[in-house]
């Protein structure tokens, strides 16, 4: 060689400047190109890349080599997990890896190792045993959110505390059958007994209630007269004559009544709607409405805690029958019967014990009006006549007040009062233009009296 000068890092024969003659310089280019392109930046061929060369921006491959002598990995938390075989990742801070079959298998938890594989035996992903120092629970999982069930015999608990005493829960020996427990939800407001049924549920709807019990000073005694016949069965009721008390219950409209849980009997009264008054028509005054029927019973049979449908019967609209009154199917109240032109409804009729409504007046004559006939209360007062134009007559009487009055001539007759029961008034014989109508019948009642 003439000339050449030995590059730093490649060691390639540089020919030198105005010294290498030309087929010499020839020769040193080509062992230079030679070199150049068996390069790969390893000790001798090249200079050594640093990080700050180096710009990653896809999987990186090894060609089944080992990434060697590095001092640490950091990764990238991923929001979901990654999808592949044999691959190393952190999903939302714990570490995972998945096998060759590219299952997820979970490392860590809560910055704790998960129980790996074996330690427990059956113990495998995704089900997973770690312990949480902050809170100084043992965690036993089926997957990442569902806890799992453990299986044990006896359980000893203790305080968080060094050296505290262990309190030990156990089954009742001997047992038959497996069987579960389900405790109850924590009372909301006031204090209570824990009840189980026959199938394990726990239950907290028994309350003390601060007056038939009693709790002074985590004491729990009976409050101060509050065991009456209600608590004590019924056959301690009769064996030592305890008093009852009589309770009313008074249905102006349908509703709903309960028996009581020790209730076989009630008395009941009750009275169907009054019929509405007829109209009057240009050559006699209407009839007035009658009552209606009303029944007092002393003593019928009823089902305890069943739940009966009362019924309020409806007055009877102008020329229109009065409605049934009824509890459930086992007593019925009919309604009276509407007044018609020139007559008065009869009373209404039927139930048990029927005392029927009070008939209502009519209108005999063009001149001569009637009162309505009284049922318990009186009839209504006949419309008075003008000239040769007849007044309306009387509306039945009711149970609790008497009929509506007959209209004058050219004048509409009176509605009956509410829970009267009775008979509309009927309308008066038309007289200046104008044509009475009849009354509206009383709307029915019934009235329970029990033992509680």
């Amino acid at each position: 060689m003439s000339g050449e000068i030995p590059s730093a890092n490649m060691l390639m024969p540089v020919p030198g400047v105005g010294v290498t003659s030309g087929p010499q310089w020839a020769t040193d280019i080509d062992n230079c190109l030679t070199i150049i392109d068996f390069h790969d930046h390893s000790p001798g061929y090249g200079v050594q890349i640093n990080p700050a060369g180096i710009n990653i921006n896809g999987p990186l491959t090894f060609n089944s080599n080992s990434a060697t002598t590095l001092l640490s990995a950091q990764f990238v938390s991923q929001m979901s997990g990654v999808v592949g075989a044999s691959e190393l990742y952190v999903l939302n801070g714990d570490l995972y890896y998945n096998n060759g079959a590219g299952t997820p298998v979970q490392v860590t938890v809560g910055g704790s190792i998960v129980g790996t594989t074996g330690s427990i035996s059956g113990l495998v992903s995704p089900a997973s045993a770690s312990y949480v120092s902050g809170d100084q629970a043992l965690l036993f999982k089926a997957d990442a959110t569902t806890y799992a069930s453990i299986n044990v015999a006896d359980v000893i608990l203790h305080l968080h505390t060094s050296g505290s005493n262990g309190l030990t829960l156990s089954p009742p020996a001997p047992m038959s059958l497996s069987y579960t427990l389900t405790l109850p939800i924590k009372p909301v407001s006031a204090t209570s007994f824990m009840t189980m049924d026959t199938s394990g549920f726990m239950y907290t709807n028994t309350t003390i209630d601060g007056v038939t019990l009693v709790n002074t000073s985590n004491v729990i005694h009976v409050g101060a007269g509050s065991i009456g016949s209600t608590q004590l069965s019924t056959a301690i009721n009769t064996a030592i004559n305890l008093p009852r008390t009589l309770a009313l219950a008074t249905f102006n409209a349908s509703d709903n009544w309960t028996a009581p849980a020790d209730c076989t009997t009630i008395v009941i009264e009750g009275y169907g709607g009054g019929g509405g008054g007829g109209d009057g028509d240009v050559s006699s005054g209407g009839g007035g409405g009658g009552g209606g029927n009303m029944a007092y019973v002393t003593s019928l049979t009823v089902v305890p805690l069943t739940v009966y449908a009362v019924t309020i019967g409806a007055g009877g609209a102008h020329n229109a029958n009065g409605s049934v009154s009824s509890l459930g199917s086992l007593i019925t109240f009919r309604g009276g019967s509407a007044g018609s032109v020139g007559a008065g409804g009869p009373g209404g009729r039927g139930g048990i014990g029927p005392i029927d409504g009070g008939r209502g007046g009519k209108d005999s004559s063009p001149l001569i009006a009637t009162v309505g006939m009284n049922s318990i209360f009186a009839g209504g007062n006949a419309g008075s006549t003008i000239s040769t134009f007849g007044g309306g007559g009387g509306g039945g009487g009711g149970v609790t007040a008497a009929g509506g009055n007959g209209g004058d001539a050219g004048v509409d007759g009176a509605n009956a009062a509410a829970n009267s029961g009775a008979g509309g008034g009927g309308g008066g014989e038309a007289y200046l233009s104008h044509l009475g109508v009849g009354g509206t019948g009383g709307s029915g009642r019934i009235k329970i009296t029990y033992a509680t």
